[in-house]
């Protein structure tokens, strides 16, 4: 969600001083009147998207997340002087909440304290969605417990009835249609066992999800300004199996991801440790490898899986001042790689862009086929600048000033696309031979003449 700036708005009477890169338009809305919404205050959103179609999101939940924790950069206990008595023991007391510990032999020991984190996320749920002919679909929700969904209803008269657990669970036990009936049932609880959770279709047929083990996994890393912690490598891994019996299996773990072009500006916190600003390193939890397995395959399965190459990360460092870790020159990369080994050994290697305000997170680079040094078939993509008119370069701004702040607004769509393969080259573009712009998009950024050729 981006403040809007300078990207076209629906001409509908309506003020829309929100909207996304893509161009969705966002307005405030009241929310829906709730036991929980009138306590806390606020509004919803009703967003507009380029088709046409409306949603309107005012459904107000919220729930409380795992408390997030850290210990404390220093010691976090200390001998108090004189503190050792006739009984052989040590009092140490802790810095921050002076709370007294006695440990034996007078030992000056630290206890895994630390600062915490309570967390509460809040989601809008949706109430009501309308296509540009007028056809709407209506959310209707328990309006003394928000987060029980009890029907989703069509003007055509088809409807969808939800029962829980009980009336305050939020997971849902059946489906219905009037004539067909989709039944859940939960034994997995926070991850800590693999006991499945299960829905059985109206024909009586399973699936069966083993996920909960995926909620433990944190891709956070501890940084500072010139490095990051070594990654967790524990695997964390989760299951989905249909009633033919294939299961699909996820296995995750924490990467080391980076940035480069990035200015070096860091802070100095009362810890005594300096943090980037901008970071130039950032931990994400990815996947690692799919596997499926089943009637009709090897007892090993169909397996892909994900390599991450290095997190080519660089920083500018400002003329004038002295900077620590990895320095950008004329040579440093722009871009990091995932590649993907299918179960036939096939390597498909991605290339993202990484370069900072330029191209980080865009795909430029899809190589099928890839041996270590070429590939049978590449796939190249080139984006038009921001500053290709007509369109804005952007069409919003981020309220968030760290991150992703500046690309996110920024609007560049797809130019060139060339397919190399077999020594042919096609070639899909937006042409520019339209009057007084460089390239032939329209004020939504959207192409209005393309030319595809080949050679030779």
């Amino acid at each position: 969600m981006l403040e809007r700036a300078g990207a076209p708005a629906p001409n509908d009477g309506k003020v829309y001083p929100v909207v996304t890169k893509s161009g969705n338009a966002i307005r405030c809305v009241p929310l829906a009147q709730t036991s929980e919404s009138s306590a806390v205050g606020g509004e919803g959103f009703e967003v507009v998207d380029t088709k046409g179609t409306i949603y309107t999101l005012n459904q107000y939940v919220s729930r409380y997340e795992r408390t997030l924790s850290k210990s404390y950069p220093d010691p976090v206990l200390s001998l108090t002087a004189g503190a050792v008595g006739s009984s052989g023991f040590g009092q140490l007391v802790e810095k921050e909440s002076a709370s007294i510990y006695n440990f034996g032999n007078g030992g000056n020991r630290q206890l895994s304290a630390g600062y915490n984190l309570p967390r509460k996320e809040i989601l809008l749920y949706p109430t009501r969605v309308t296509d540009r002919f007028g056809n709407s679909v209506r959310y209707i929700w328990n309006p003394a417990n928000p987060w029980q969904l009890l029907r989703i209803e069509a003007d055509d008269g088809r409807h969808l009835d939800f029962t829980y657990l009980s009336g305050t669970s939020a997971r849902v036990s059946k489906i219905t249609d009037g004539s067909r009936t989709w039944v859940y049932s939960y034994t997995s609880d926070l991850g800590w066992t693999d006991s499945p959770d299960t829905l059985t279709l109206p024909d009586g047929s399973v699936w069966v999800y083993r996920l909960a083990r995926l909620s433990l996994a944190s891709p956070g890393l501890s940084t500072s300004c010139d490095s990051a912690s070594t990654p967790n490598r524990s695997v964390y891994t989760g299951s989905i199996t249909a009633p033919s019996g294939a299961t699909l299996t996820i296995a995750m773990q924490q990467v080391l991801f980076g940035r480069s072009g990035v200015y070096r500006e860091c802070i100095k916190l009362l810890d005594n440790q300096e943090y980037p600003v901008e970071p130039y390193l950032f931990g994400g939890f990815a996947v690692i490898s799919r596997t499926i397995t089943g009637p009709g395959l090897l007892a090993a399965g169909q397996v892909w899986n994900y390599s991450y190459g290095p997190p080519n990360n660089c920083w500018i460092i400002p003329q004038g001042t002295v900077g620590g870790g990895v320095a950008c020159s004329s040579d440093s990369p722009s871009t990091r790689t995932v590649a993907v080994t299918d179960p036939d050994g096939h390597v498909t290697r991605h290339t993202f862009g990484n370069r900072y305000k330029v191209n980080e997170g865009l795909l430029l680079k899809t190589e099928y086929g890839w041996n270590g040094a070429a590939a049978e078939r590449t796939v190249t993509i080139d984006y038009a600048d921001p500053e290709a008119a007509p369109y804005a370069p952007s069409n919003g701004r981020s309220l968030r000033h760290m991150g992703d702040y500046d690309i996110t607004g920024f609007l560049r769509p797809q130019r060139q696309v060339t397919v190399v393969q077999q020594g042919q080259t096609f070639t899909w573009q937006v042409a520019a031979d339209c009057s007084g712009m460089p390239y032939c998009f329209d004020t939504l950024a959207r192409p209005t003449k393309i030319v595809k050729s080949s050679t030779p």
